[in-house]
């Protein structure tokens, strides 16, 4: 049986390097100032069985979500100044290896939302993908 872990881990090996640090369900209350990117793993929704019928062949979907946090670039005349170009370029890192095939699973179809400000000194970009278990 597939868990929501084993998805989670193949999320986790297939994003890590791209920045700093990578996190699995939820970012940290606060990063160190050498720390200027970093992507959360998380599985927002309900581990669906698609299985027809009443046997258990592992056949599993949900949705995928990785957030990508870039540190803002802070200046006196601009305190929440996001760094568009880093950002942009880790977006494209890590879309760039859809589709991702793990251990457990396959992430496709990849869909970016907003760029959006965690009134923390980081921007952040939402991807989210369909999972399919294998």
């Amino acid at each position: 049986m597939i868990t929501g872990k084993d998805i989670l881990q193949d999320m986790y090996e297939a994003v890590k390097g791209l920045t700093d640090k990578t996190y699995l369900m939820e970012r940290p209350a606060s990063t160190s100032d050498n720390v200027s990117s970093f992507i959360v793993c998380k599985l927002p929704s309900v581990i669906f069985n698609s299985t027809i019928g009443g046997e258990d062949y592992n056949l599993y979907t949900t949705t995928a979500q990785f957030e990508v946090f870039i540190r803002d670039k802070v200046s006196s005349a601009n305190i929440n100044a996001i760094d568009i170009m880093k950002m942009d370029k880790t977006v494209r890192a890590l879309r760039n290896l859809f589709p991702i095939t793990g251990k457990s699973c396959m992430l496709t179809r990849p869909e970016e939302t907003l760029v959006i400000s965690d009134g923390k000194q980081f921007h952040c970009t939402i991807i989210q993908a369909r999972v399919i278990t294998k």
